[in-house]
């Protein structure tokens, strides 16, 4: 296997393939889209991601964030996630509150 390349196997009927490969990518191919911000923070949600006007009600996922990701945005969801739950388990507060007995 090294030093050969890999390919997928021609079509049948295509022995021109630079050309109407090149449409095909023009055609099925483009961006994906993953949809952020629909319910980002600052315009729905607060700093402690709960819906504004709906109590009880908090949204952890990549449509709280207020700007679209340069990356896959499952890496930032799990953040989102991550936080919320730190902040549901500390009552509001990212770093636990510790008390010393003084």
């Amino acid at each position: 296997i090294v030093g050969k390349r890999l390919a997928p196997p021609p079509r049948p009927g295509n022995d021109d393939k630079s050309d109407d490969d090149m449409e095909e990518i023009r055609q099925f191919g483009g961006p994906y889209f993953h949809p952020t911000g629909t319910c980002s923070i600052g315009e729905c949600l607060d700093d402690q991601l709960r819906f504004k006007g709906i109590n009880r009600l908090r949204v952890a996922d990549a449509s709280s964030l207020p700007f679209i990701p340069r990356m896959n945005t499952n890496p930032s969801s799990m953040v989102v996630g991550a936080r919320c739950a730190s902040l549901i388990a500390n009552g509001g507060c990212l770093v636990k509150k510790t008390y010393s007995k003084a």
